[in-house]
């Protein structure tokens, strides 16, 4: 389990709270809870409803869409995002292809993070325009 600090120092490797300051950090790091998942864990699955939304602070993960394989993630890389601001069905499939460790929180939290953050929700929804052209 991770500290505020240790959290904090997670989300700043994460593009969108990148231009977040280190007490907008801790504050936001307070509202993510520690999950650790093994290798072969469906983290999400595509076509499902939408819920939490993860960073990963360890491991790596492989992600499918239609059952092809578009991309991998890793520490720093964030998923759930889409689904949750948009109020629709997960995109894809996040398979962990390693041990992971992830910050998530649920779909309400989320939305506390980002609207409670000033300046936030914009900065996600350039981050997500840029993974998602």
């Amino acid at each position: 389990m991770l500290g505020h600090r240790s959290k904090a120092r997670s989300l700043k490797r994460v593009a969108f709270f990148s231009g977040c300051s280190t007490q907008e950090l801790e504050t936001l790091s307070e509202r993510l809870a520690d999950l650790e998942v093994v290798a072969g864990t469906e983290v999400v699955r595509e076509g499902d409803a939408a819920g939490d939304f993860y960073v990963i602070v360890t491991g790596t993960a492989d992600v499918h869409q239609g059952g092809k394989l578009v991309g991998t993630m890793g520490p720093g890389d964030c998923f759930g995002e889409v689904a949750n601001l948009l109020h629709i069905q997960r995109s894809a499939t996040v398979t962990a292809t390693s041990q992971m460790h992830l910050l998530v929180t649920d779909e309400p939290g989320f939305f506390d993070l980002i609207h409670g953050t000033a300046g936030l929700h914009a900065k996600v929804i350039d981050a997500m325009a840029e993974r998602h052209p």
